[in-house]
């Protein structure tokens, strides 16, 4: 009775520990098919190899007390993680490099709208050159 005790303890930690790793699987393929640098950060994604990497490696050997089913759906997991993992870090540098792009693109901007500010309140000065007063007096030549 008592192993059954600690056969089913195992069984549940393992279930549990896979279904971690299958969170972190499918974290990290929503990061890899659906890219989006300027919302997904390098610390999120390197955490997140971290964390699946730890999962896999405590993951196997599986316990004594798991099916063969759950033990084949760990190991696919495992692979599953190991591919993904090697993809991660260049994710990584894209979010660096579009976090980056960020903020050359957002002082290029504030630059921009420096210069049109500049430029509208020049054109103004300019067009009130050219503008004649309202209510002046036309003088003839030989009244001059």
């Amino acid at each position: 009775l008592e192993r059954q005790r600690r056969l089913a303890a195992e069984r549940l930690a393992f279930a549990v520990s896979t279904a971690e790793l299958e969170a972190s699987v499918r974290a990290a393929q929503e990061l890899s098919c659906f890219p989006v640098d300027t919302v997904d950060t390098a610390v999120a994604i390197e955490a997140l190899a971290e964390r699946g990497n730890a999962q896999a490696s405590k993951l196997l050997p599986a316990p004594e007390g798991a099916s063969t089913a759950e033990v084949q759906n760990a190991e696919a997991l495992v692979h599953t993680w190991q591919e993904l993992a090697d993809a991660l870090p260049t994710r990584a540098a894209d979010c660096e490099r579009a976090h980056r792009a960020a903020l050359h693109m957002s002082k290029l901007f504030a630059e921009f709208a420096a210069a049109a500010d500049a430029f509208d309140a020049w054109h103004g000065r300019c067009a009130s050159l050219l503008q004649m007063p309202k209510g002046g007096v036309a003088v003839g030549a030989k009244d001059a």
